[in-house]
């Protein structure tokens, strides 16, 4: 679990680095992780890197799942704080009309 969290702090470099399916296959390793250890907050985090992703891979149809999704999780984490941190992000992600 220790190396799945300090992996993913490596997905925003990746991003800014445009090494996008580099990014992909990092946060879905990580995720796998998470889920099999039902560790809820970090897969709060993993799903709402990934949206972050698919956003800015302008793929907004699949980024809104996925910040759902960690919203979800991040309510099961019980952190206020991350909570008002994903409903930012999945307000973010919505299309707006």
């Amino acid at each position: 679990m220790e190396l799945a969290r300090t992996r993913f702090n490596d997905y925003s470099p990746l991003i800014r680095l445009k090494r996008y399916p580099e990014a992909q296959a990092l946060l879905q390793a990580c995720r796998r992780s998470f889920e099999q250890a039902e560790d809820w907050p970090d897969l709060g985090k993993v799903l709402a890197a990934l949206a972050d992703l698919e956003n800015t891979l302008s793929k907004p149809a699949a980024a809104v799942p996925l910040a759902q999704a960690a919203l979800r999780y991040t309510y099961l984490a019980g952190e206020p704080e991350d909570c008002a941190v994903s409903h930012f992000i999945l307000a973010k992600r919505l299309p707006r009309n």
